[in-house]
């Protein structure tokens, strides 16, 4: 990772707030609850809050997501 004046690098700018757009459906985002940022999928649906799925179950407190970054090349 790369680090500047020693703090972890962020991509703050490429945060989006659910109130502004919501990711495609069934796509597998970076997504932020206010407390923890996980990988997840997100699933449009029926509810007054999107469906962003991780794990084993769902939350409704994601108020932020980004697409995820390409994989890296490996060269075999």
């Amino acid at each position: 990772m790369e680090v500047i004046s020693g703090k972890m690098h962020t991509f703050t700018d490429q945060w989006i707030t659910v109130m502004d757009k919501l990711p495609e459906n069934t796509c597998r985002v970076l997504a932020y609850d206010g407390f923890d940022v996980f990988s997840c999928g997100f699933i449009a649906g029926g509810g007054s809050l999107p469906r962003f799925c991780f794990g084993d179950g769902d939350t409704e407190h994601v108020t932020h997501w980004m697409p995820l970054p390409e994989p890296p090349e490996v060269k075999l």
